[in-house]
């Protein structure tokens, strides 16, 4: 995984610990196209889903 890719993943861990709006809206904000999308990279990257 490159290091964009990864200080993405952190901003949008930090913006769901907030809970102020839905996972797909902040994905799209940094570029995912989708909540899958998201959802896939942010579990390759802790091993959990991005739910938990």
């Amino acid at each position: 995984m490159n290091c964009p890719r990864i200080s993405q993943l952190l901003s949008i861990t930090c913006a769901l610990k907030a809970g102020d709006e839905p996972l797909a809206a902040i994905a799209r904000q940094i570029g995912y196209e989708s909540a899958t999308a998201f959802s896939l990279a942010f579990r390759r990257m802790y091993g959990v889903s991005p739910g938990r």
